[in-house]
């Protein structure tokens, strides 16, 4: 009697996970994460009042839910890894930094709304405000430093996603055994 069996191994299967993707899922976790937290706190956010303040809440929600759909999805394509998930991964990068390519652009055009909306912010949420560490913080240069290294950040999380991208894409191994002494 002939017996075959179906084995099918994803690659590093016996072998702990690459230590940059363990990483990079702590990082698209904490962004999903910190997404769902915006979902349900959107009225007092930032984000949402400048988005406001120039008549297109929309773009704040279309962003949002974007991301928290895309930020899952690459948590789980990190975990059970897909070509697709490696696409996923990127497609959340580009749209992380068009949405804060944007909210830059409307902040930096109306600063002091912002600087308004962030002290309703924090004291929608309790939180101490400082006068000077609010002058220091809404400077043109200080708010040009914090763009360039959220860019930067997710250039670098891109050029990781590169250089793992063999992660997503090692094919399932799959072989047929015969019994022994069986052709």
């Amino acid at each position: 009697m002939k017996t075959n069996k179906l084995i099918i191994r994803w690659p590093n299967s016996n072998q702990k996970r690459p230590k940059i993707i363990i990483l990079l899922m702590i990082v698209f976790l904490w962004s999903f994460g910190k997404d769902l937290i915006v979902i349900v706190g959107y009225p007092t956010t930032l984000g949402y009042f400048l988005y406001s303040h120039i008549g297109m809440e929309y773009l704040f929600f279309v962003f949002l839910i974007s991301l928290v759909l895309l930020d899952g999805l690459t948590v789980w394509f990190l975990g059970k890894p897909k070509p697709i998930g490696f696409w996923i991964a990127i497609s959340s990068l580009i749209v992380s930094s068009l949405e804060n390519i944007i909210s830059f652009s409307i902040l930096m055009k109306n600063i002091d709304v912002a600087r308004d909306a962030y002290i309703i912010s924090r004291q929608a949420r309790g939180l101490f405000i400082r006068e000077e560490g609010l002058d220091y913080a809404f400077s043109p240069n200080v708010m040009y430093i914090s763009f360039g290294m959220t860019i930067g950040l997710a250039l670098f999380w891109a050029i990781l996603l590169f250089w793992k991208k063999s992660y997503f894409y090692d094919k399932v191994d799959v072989e047929r055994n015969a019994s022994p002494g069986t052709e």
